[in-house]
């Protein structure tokens, strides 16, 4: 494999050396400051020339991010001598001229920001000048909130600064290409492979006198494949906003039943994927529970170094460790008070059929496994997962055990959170059994048919939704099932997704 750096994924999507050289101010309150640094670090600022300075509120940090991020600081102060260099605090007065950028959330004093964003329960919002506005403090949705607000604002501010590129690049490798003096491919193939026995592809010369021989370089050379390609970035609108309204709810909705917080009393969790968006998800929930369990499905056996862009519950020192395992230790140091299980495997047909049809695992020739009684007794599913197939089963599980399903997905600077089960909707009605049951793995590996390009921003805006929907499963009175919440290049909307027409028939697919 070529070398990768954390940022390898993303390289395609942004102007990443440009980035690195920004000076990013921060202000605002110890949730919203705590959630953007976690984020802003993510992307890659504070990483080269550039830093990111902290007007430090009041308040010590409050995030399960940035506890598991910045493991070992406690304090702002602290933070600055972990990530020496990259940060800086300031006090007293500040100088516009002194950065690039200055975002503001939730800011409890004047300061002139170039963006400001806002989040109160189910509410937020950005805006370009500071508004007065009375916010709920103790809120269920406060943290999801926050870093859908955060991650609204980082993509604002790439898009203001110039740094998100026009065309989308989701890979990029260094070919070594070969003239061979030979015009019969069997024989050259015979005689002539790369250097780890890979298969060439031949193409004749234009002469034709030849065949001009490639294969795509897989082991480690000090070369970014990225540095050798000029992209035009996109040219910033700077007085628009790309999104204003980023909440669950409208901002001026303040009249909504959603708006008054409630309590989740001892639920049962189940999590399919501990990647990019379980990351997200599964620590929000971690912080507010007082008691119940999480199970964490993975089957990942490694944690790789471009999943640290992304995946903030792993760091440098997880990398080559089972994922699963490694999230439950990370969620069980946020919260001693849950159970916390994993799961190390992948969830195939057997983990849900067994189940229904009184058939046994070996009869099946799928390993043991406690998976299935774990699906049947949770009381609502988060599919974080990143291929069709493996949803299309878990929807089949909700359909069968009448259970709510939290479905995501996200590549490049998109993203889409919805709501299947509960004899609402199933993964065959929503997308037809084609696309449902595809078995493309749409994932963030070499391995991968089609490998993606990936952003913390897209993410952690899906996961912190995901979370957000399913919280609100258990508010006493509102129901927000029908709604289907999409990200599409910094831009957040939602819509009704109907029940198609032909749901009538009492069957597992519906059709």
């Amino acid at each position: 494999m070529m070398q990768r750096s954390q940022f390898y994924r993303q390289q395609g999507l942004v102007d990443q050396e440009s980035l690195q050289q920004k000076n990013i101010l921060v202000t605002g309150s110890s949730l919203g400051v705590s959630n953007l640094l976690v984020l802003l670090d993510q992307v890659g600022f504070g990483h080269g020339a550039g830093k990111i300075t902290i007007l430090p509120p009041t308040q010590k940090p409050n995030s399960p991010f940035f506890s598991l991020y910045y493991h070992g600081a406690k304090t702002w102060n602290e933070l600055v001598e972990l990530r020496d260099g990259r940060f800086e605090l300031i006090n007293g007065s500040i100088n516009k001229n002194d950065f690039d950028y200055i975002l503001s959330i939730n800011p409890a004093d004047f300061i002139s920001a170039d963006l400001y964003s806002y989040f109160s329960g189910p509410r937020a919002k950005l805006s370009r000048s500071q508004i007065e506005t009375d916010l709920n403090d103790n809120h269920i949705l406060n943290q999801s909130m926050s870093v859908v607000c955060a991650s609204a604002m980082i993509h604002q501010m790439m898009n203001d600064l110039a740094l998100i590129s026009k065309a989308k690049v989701s890979d990029a490798w260094i070919t070594v290409t070969c003239r061979v003096e030979a015009t019969d491919v069997e024989e050259a193939s015979e005689y002539i492979t790369g250097l780890n026995g890979e298969l060439l592809d031949f193409t004749p010369t234009s002469d034709g006198l030849g065949l001009l021989a490639r294969y795509r370089i897989r082991h480690d050379i000090d070369l970014n494949p990225h540095k050798f390609i000029n992209r035009q970035m996109q040219k910033p609108k700077i007085h628009e906003l790309i999104s204003e309204d980023v909440g669950i709810i409208k901002w001026d909705d303040t009249t909504n039943a959603l708006n008054q917080s409630w309590e989740i009393e001892n639920p049962k969790l189940l999590f399919l994927g501990a990647g990019a968006l379980g990351s997200w998800s599964i620590p929000l929930f971690a912080k507010e529970l007082v008691s119940g369990s999480i199970d964490i499905v993975d089957g990942d056996d490694e944690i790789e170094i471009h999943n640290l862009n992304r995946q903030v519950m792993y760091n440098q020192g997880d990398i080559g460790n089972p994922k699963a395992q490694v999230a439950q230790e990370r969620i069980r140091s946020l919260n001693m008070e849950l159970m916390v299980n994993c799961y190390s495997e992948y969830l195939n047909p057997g983990h849900v059929i067994s189940q229904e049809l009184d058939i046994e695992f070996d009869d099946l020739d799928f390993p043991t496994s406690n998976l299935p009684q774990s699906i049947e007794d949770s009381d609502i599913y988060f599919a974080c997962l990143d291929n069709m197939l493996a949803r299309k089963i878990l929807s089949d599980a909700a359909t069968i055990y009448n259970k709510p399903m939290i479905n995501g997905a996200t590549e490049a600077f998109t993203g889409i959170v919805e709501q299947l089960g509960n004899n609402n909707s199933c993964m065959v009605c929503r997308y037809g059994r084609e696309t449902a049951t595809s078995t493309e793995v749409v994932s963030c590996t070499e391995e991968g048919e089609r490998p993606i390009a990936s952003i913390v921003t897209s993410s952690a805006w899906t996961g912190a939704m995901m979370a957000a929907l399913g919280m609100i499963h258990f508010h006493p009175s509102a129901d927000l099932s029908k709604l289907r919440y999409t990200l599409d290049e910094g831009k957040i909307s939602s819509i009704t997704a109907e029940k198609p027409p032909w749901f009538s028939e009492d069957c597992i697919y519906h059709i």
